[in-house]
């Protein structure tokens, strides 16, 4: 026999042996003080032999299901054998944590795996711009490089740039709530840096921006860099989904006040979102009819401003009308700048 498990089960069982050892001194010295030594003798095997019995039983229980615990350990379709309440208050405890252990293990593995579709996926849209690039600098060693091709450098690198910038927010999603600072956001601001930064993808692909806002600053509680994160991946849909060569299009931002809050709306004038295709567009790696249509298409972008909003307490709704275009609406809540 194991003999840390014998100790263990002394020690389990101290208590109850000094108890009955009293209880034998007890009934020994009242015996002593008032018969014979042959009769005090009698009643003192009687309980030692009793003590004895309680003992195998318990240490019997108490090795069965150590033992049968050990197992279980080693294969948790092993079945437990419960002898006392007590077992099976401890088994269920055990059965719990070993149940929510088994959930957090399949969560992590369903994320590890949501990350591998998104990380391939990227990394696969990533190779048209490496491959455009490529043919551009083969038609600089032949001399037959084009003014406009200088453009095509710019904008696939910022498409190199934007698909980089997807995967470091993917994983910075994991750590949120370290990340996320909530605070007061310049809307107006924000809206302006967004579209100078952009510059050069709105003019590229023939696009327009139009800002229908009157006042110079609006408030609003959110978090700076995902607020900017979630406005520029909408913003850039917009464009991707509107290209022109031909005509100019446009795409207007305006402001609408509630009581409490602020409503963003961007609206673009592209093919818009065919009606079966709606209740989807928030899921991950869903490109629908349009996806068939732009080869660039990857389904992360509205998922992850979809979760993002989610945890922004942001609502996000969207309208649209295949051959007039879509409407983007976030609705923040309202902050006082205070100075």
């Amino acid at each position: 026999m194991n003999r840390k498990r014998i100790n263990n089960f002394l020690k389990d069982k101290l208590l109850s042996i000094i108890i009955l050892l009293c209880n034998t001194l007890f009934i020994f010295l009242f015996y002593y003080s008032t018969v014979d030594e042959i009769e005090i003798l009698y009643p003192t095997i009687i309980t030692i032999f009793l003590i004895i019995i309680y003992l195998l039983i318990e240490w019997y229980r108490y090795y069965r299901f150590n033992f049968q615990l050990e197992k279980f350990i080693e294969d948790s379709s092993h079945k437990v054998v419960l002898s006392t309440c007590e077992q099976k208050e401890i088994y269920k405890v055990i059965n719990k944590i070993h149940n929510n252990y088994i959930g957090q293990l399949e969560d992590v593995a369903i994320e590890n795996n949501r990350k591998s579709k998104f990380l391939a996926q990227l990394i696969h849209n990533l190779k048209t711009p490496v491959t455009i690039i490529d043919l551009i600098l083969q038609k600089q060693k032949g001399g037959k490089l084009k003014a406009g091709d200088i453009n095509s450098l710019k904008q696939e690198n910022m498409v190199i740039y934007d698909g980089l910038q997807n995967v470091l927010n993917l994983i910075r999603l994991d750590e949120f709530s370290k990340d996320y600072v909530p605070t007061s956001v310049d809307l107006v601001g924000t809206i302006n840096n967004i579209i100078k930064k952009n510059k050069n993808f709105f003019i590229y692909n023939n696009i327009f921006a139009k800002i229908e806002i009157e006042e110079k600053e609006i408030f609003v509680l959110s978090d700076k860099k995902w607020n900017e994160f979630i406005i520029e991946q909408i913003i850039s849909n917009g464009i991707k989904y509107s290209t022109s060569k031909e005509s100019p299009k446009y795409i207007t931002l305006k402001i609408e006040k509630e009581e409490e809050f602020v409503i963003l709306k961007i609206v673009d004038e592209g093919i818009g979102i065919p009606d079966y295709d709606m209740d989807r567009i928030f899921e991950a790696f869903f490109t629908g009819e349009n996806g068939r249509i732009y080869k660039n298409s990857t389904g992360i972008g509205l998922y992850m401003c979809g979760i993002v909003a989610e945890k922004l307490n942001q609502k996000i709704t969207i309208e649209s009308k295949v051959g007039v275009g879509t409407v983007v609406s976030i609705r923040y809540r309202r902050k006082v700048n205070v100075r």
